[in-house]
């Protein structure tokens, strides 16, 4: 009996020490296509970058899949956005500070922060950015599937985040004058948030105008993000205020939601 235990256990060792070898090649052969797709990646992306700094358009846009679309910016002015972007006289500066690729099945997944500064929409400016972008294999070679940022930046929303910030600045001057009129200009008349629509929060707004002697708000400069026809701005604010005669003073963070209208950006949501 014991013979036969001893029989059967040196079975399984010959058998696991015959599949060994066979796994460890497999091992080796799976890290060696990752590794070889990687670098084919980071080739691909690097020559997308570089075709940005050389203000190469056309050679920029053929790095994303012709079925490429943002969710804020259709894909025909996009594509004219960026060309006018490119064809300005000073070069942008890019670089890629760092970038993580997760080969899948499908598709690749790569994690990039990356810093790009130039003149956009019409104004110098520095971005540093994170982005999740999606790289596909295609008959036609890699493509950028979804997910840039860097595209989302030149196809125009360097401009979309001056009209937020028009709003917000004329927010603050209406808050210091305490102008109700120009305070409703900054608000979308859809507003709903916290049981407050359009009249609720311009009547809270004009209670406070007469109760407070004095208010002055600060902001930080805000983190805007796109999606469909909303935007989300976050900052950091120093409220000032004058209540019978007492200053106060209060410091904390706000997330507004913005809604593009006819007449432009409002404040759709938050406070």
């Amino acid at each position: 009996m014991k013979k036969q235990k001893k029989q059967r256990k040196m079975q399984k060792i010959s058998k696991n020490s015959q599949f060994f070898p066979f796994f460890v090649f497999f091992l080796a052969f799976f890290a060696s296509c990752t590794a070889r797709e990687k670098k084919e990646v980071n080739e691909f992306l690097d020559g997308c970058a570089n075709a940005l700094v050389a203000k190469d358009a056309q050679k920029f846009l053929d790095c994303y899949d012709p079925s490429y679309t943002d969710s804020f910016f259709p894909p025909e002015a996009a594509k004219k956005t960026i060309k006018e972007e490119l064809s300005r006289n000073l070069a942008p500066s890019y670089q890629v500070l760092n970038r993580e690729i997760q080969v899948k099945n499908i598709a690749d997944i790569v994690n990039q922060e990356f810093k790009l500064e130039g003149v956009i929409g019409g104004q110098k400016r520095t971005y540093q950015e994170q982005e999740e972008i999606i790289v596909r294999r295609t008959p036609m070679g890699l493509k950028i599937y979804s997910g840039s940022a860097l595209y989302q930046i030149l196809a125009g929303r360097a401009k979309e985040e001056d009209g937020i910030k028009q709003v917000l600045e004329k927010r603050v001057l209406a808050l210091k004058r305490r102008d109700i009129g120009l305070f409703s200009q900054t608000i979308d008349p859809e507003y709903d948030f916290k049981n407050k629509d359009f009249k609720k929060l311009l009547a809270e707004m004009q209670g406070n105008f007469k109760s407070y002697d004095s208010i002055e708000l600060e902001l930080d400069s805000p983190k805007i993000r796109f999606y469909g026809d909303r935007a989300e701005a976050v900052e950091g604010y120093r409220l000032k205020v004058i209540y019978q005669g007492q200053k106060q003073e209060f410091n904390d963070n706000e997330r507004l939601e913005f809604r593009k209208t006819a007449q432009g950006w409002k404040i759709s949501k938050g406070i």
